[in-house]
């Protein structure tokens, strides 16, 4: 297993908040000394790998995560572009990451966003880090979009929420992670679906399914169960999340530790 560790590859969805259950699925993986050789992410999951790349470790990611607001009344601004300002974001990367630019990772990191110029993908690996962090992140009429070299980009997961695309390809061993599992609801609580309700669990399938159209290209495939009852810009149940993920990750890396 030595070699293949060395070839892993990790991918990580985004999901806004929720995505700290990444940060368990990480703690799992030091834990079982399982070390990517390179990441791939989108949104919230490319922001938690952009900082393990960099060389935080899960503790101090959750420690991060305790430290730093998010979604406040200091950042909420009122206009057609997006309800919250991304300075936050900016006054995170350059305090965490003091340097901009993804040659200050220690692990290859590449980062998914939505070009709207174009309506596709892109994939970023090199140059100015900041920019795609925003733009990876950038969730229509919650942030504004961010301008790139004369493109516009949003967050990489309208279109790609499980970027292994750059994975594929490099002999890597892929192991995802999946952050948004929608669970079967009865026919009963169908009906009590609020219109608001019933849209967001309609959103979510869509995107799961495209999901989960790639798993027969990830040779393990981390799903903590039904994390779309927590919010995505609510962090008060952090704690919950990272071990519901870190859970999963036990339970789907042990086989491969064993190897």
């Amino acid at each position: 297993m030595s070699e293949q560790k060395e070839k892993i590859g990790l991918c990580l969805s985004g999901g806004g908040l929720r995505a700290i259950a990444h940060i368990g699925i990480l703690k799992a993986m030091e834990e079982l000394q399982i070390r990517p050789a390179a990441i791939s992410g989108t949104s919230a999951g490319a922001i938690i790998g952009t900082l393990f790349a960099y060389g935080y470790s899960a503790d101090e990611l959750m420690t991060i995560v305790g430290k730093e607001s998010f979604f406040t009344r200091k950042s909420f601004r009122l206009q057609s572009s997006g309800i919250f300002n991304t300075r936050f974001l900016t006054d995170i990367y350059s305090k965490y990451i003091p340097e901009n630019d993804f040659s200050a990772l220690k692990i290859p990191m590449t980062i998914a966003a939505t070009d709207i110029n174009l309506g596709k993908e892109v994939f970023f690996s090199k140059g100015e880090l900041y920019k795609p962090l925003l733009a990876t992140a950038s969730i229509p009429f919650i942030f504004p979009p961010t301008l790139i070299d004369s493109h516009i980009f949003c967050d990489g997961g309208l279109l790609n929420n499980l970027p292994v695309e750059p994975l594929l390809g490099e002999n890597h061993f892929i192991i995802a992670a999946h952050v948004n599992a929608v669970s079967p609801v009865s026919e009963e609580e169908c009906k009590k679906m609020s219109a608001k309700a019933m849209a967001e669990r309609l959103f979510y399938l869509g995107m799961a399914n495209h999901v989960n159209q790639k798993r027969k290209d990830c040779n393990i495939f981390i799903e903590p169960s039904n994390l779309v009852r927590y919010s995505m810009f609510d962090k008060k149940n952090a704690q919950q999340l990272f071990d519901l993920g870190y859970e999963a990750a036990i339970n789907a890396l042990q086989s491969l530790e064993q190897q």
